[in-house]
């Protein structure tokens, strides 16, 4: 009996032994992380199909940015608003559809904000940029503006509506400072919809030159603070970049606001109806009239003689 035990003992310890093999070499394994998706059973369609948008978007990432950690994301689908502002213990917004639950790891998405695919993969590539950031970051802190603009930036929110918020701040000089995005953004509102904006600018400009975004990643892997990884990738310190941001990068948005803006296209409009009414004006002044087209003049001389008249009362 005793040997048995002995062998039972042996077995477990070997087992356990393949296990933890396992575990660290999923975690270490080259290729993007795994999805796992939680659902109802009967959100299980539309679990699968938002398993695949994940993983078709951490296929496509840049190697830089992926983590060293590559134990599997979960996701989970809440069923309805009720259960998903349950699970998340009131730690978001009413109008949150998608928070990440544990950081580097746990994703929660309201099943409602995920019907419209497209819609759902923004807002998955938004929320897996988050927790490969955490992973990629450990504890460190970084600014708030570079996690939530990289975000963004992954998710590929930059659209029109952004361009012109940046270009109305750049123009009524209400851009918020860079340097105050660091730690929190304004609550809700406008101005908290162009910080986003903002934060995504600014991590646009610093992913414009690949060789040193790529740099910056890896060294932030490699545990370096983030104003000590900025400045030795580019050179530039933190509050150097912040000021130029604030400086020139914001202020070139303004050239946008004559393409998109209501009052400068409507000046546009009006000029161009001003100018169309006064050659017409000019043209009649000068008897500059267009050629008839073909069978118009016959046409013309009929009416001058009254014939169609006449074959009208007949």
């Amino acid at each position: 009996m005793k040997r048995l035990l002995g062998w039972a003992a042996l077995v477990a310890a070997v087992l356990a032994t393949l296990a933890l093999q396992a575990q660290v070499s999923t975690a270490l394994a080259p290729g993007p992380p795994r999805v796992d998706v939680r659902s109802e059973p009967s959100d299980a369609p539309l679990a699968r199909q938002l398993g695949d948008l994940a993983e078709g978007f951490l296929a496509a990432l840049p190697e830089a940015e992926l983590s060293a950690d590559r134990r599997p994301i979960t996701l989970i689908l809440a069923h309805d608003g009720e259960r998903f502002r349950r699970l998340a213990g009131g730690r978001s917004p009413e109008w949150a559809a998608g928070l990440i639950l544990v950081p580097g790891e746990t994703i929660l998405l309201d099943k409602e904000y995920v019907l419209d695919l497209g819609q759902a993969a923004t807002l998955i590539r938004h929320e897996l940029a988050h927790v490969l950031l955490d992973r990629k970051l450990g504890e460190r802190p970084v600014p708030r503006w570079f996690h939530e603009g990289y975000a963004q930036m992954r998710a590929a929110e930059w659209d029109m509506e952004v361009l012109w918020r940046l270009a109305r701040a750049a123009w009524t000089k209400s851009a918020i400072p860079l340097g105050d995005l660091r730690r929190s953004f304004p609550a809700s509102g406008p101005r908290a919809m162009l910080a986003y904006a903002e934060s995504q600018a600014a991590v646009q400009e610093l992913a414009r030159e690949p060789e040193s975004w790529a740099h910056l990643m890896a060294l932030l892997e490699e545990g370096m603070p983030f104003s000590d990884a900025l400045e030795r990738s580019r050179g530039e310190t933190l509050q150097a970049f912040q000021a130029r941001f604030d400086a020139s990068i914001m202020p070139g948005f303004r050239r946008w606001g004559l393409l998109f803006g209501t009052a400068p296209l409507f000046f546009v409009m009006m000029l161009l109806f001003l100018v169309a009414a006064w050659r017409r004006v000019r043209r009649g002044r000068t008897g500059d009239a267009p050629a008839p087209l073909e069978g118009e003049f016959e046409q013309n001389e009929w009416l001058r003689r009254g014939w169609i008249d006449r074959v009208r009362r007949r």
